[in-house]
């Protein structure tokens, strides 16, 4: 009875073991899981994070260049801000109020702050396509004022009055597109009165929040950039001394 009674209680201790030792791996990959998932947070929040620094550095670079333009046509970034946040009723983000004001200016569609702010702000009101005012201003289209909503013959009529007032073709045209949607919004009214108005306002609020997030971001972080930059510059200096004496040593031997 004493042999069977050593079985049993070896057997016992054996399955006990054996257990202890699945329970301890079940909490090791418990904790390995554990680990990889916030890995995987960490990595993803980096990423978004470096996304959003590369957002903000855009941000600004368009800003600078802002700056540049609009001293081009002999006004200032912060003034001309201020009349585009008031012709466009809000409805437009800094960021979209920057890029629209730059792309007319860099096209030369404009050269003042006022017919820049003015066709900023019928781009907004009216929703106009942007490459159809392109293409409009570009070519004097009369084909394309349909796009933008325009009559024709009202363009027509607002251009022969300006030529006889001793405008040239192409400066009588863009004023009399200009002046005909000016008509056309005060026919139809400001948009940022209606419903969707409001919407847009609300969303270029929420989009001015964030990029002055990215902006930050640019100015906390960049330094840091910089040091790492750096360090990657000095860590290549090192790197080819390194191997211009591996390589001359070699040669000697």
């Amino acid at each position: 009875m004493a042999e069977v009674k050593v079985v049993v209680k070896n057997s016992v201790e054996g399955q006990q073991s054996i257990q202890r030792n699945a329970e301890q791996f079940t909490k090791l990959k418990s904790t390995a899981a554990n680990l990889t998932g916030a890995l995987g947070l960490v990595s993803v929040g980096a990423v978004a994070a470096w996304k959003a620094l590369g957002a903000g550095a855009e941000l600004e670079l368009a800003s600078n260049r802002f700056d540049n333009l609009t001293a081009s046509i002999g006004t200032t970034a912060d003034a001309m801000m201020g009349e585009l946040k008031a012709a466009t009723g809000g409805m437009m983000s800094d960021a979209e109020m920057i890029a629209s004001a730059s792309q007319i200016i860099s096209l030369g569609l404009a050269d003042t702050q006022e017919g820049v702010v003015d066709l900023a702000s019928l781009v907004s009101q009216l929703g106009w396509d942007m490459n159809q005012v392109i293409m409009t201003f570009a070519n004097n289209s009369k084909m394309r004022l349909d796009a933008l909503g325009l009559s024709v013959t009202d363009v027509e009529e607002r251009m022969a009055r300006l030529e006889a007032q001793g405008y040239d073709t192409d400066k009588a045209f863009d004023m009399a597109v200009i002046e005909a949607g000016k008509a056309k919004l005060e026919l139809l009214g400001s948009a940022a009165d209606t419903a969707s108005g409001r919407m847009q306002k609300f969303e270029a609020g929420v989009a001015n929040v964030a990029d002055g997030m990215k902006l930050w971001l640019v100015d906390s972080l960049t330094p840091s950039i910089d040091a790492l930059n750096t360090l990657m510059d000095v860590s290549q200096s090192a790197g080819d001394v390194i191997g211009g004496i591996v390589d001359g040593q070699i040669a000697e031997a």
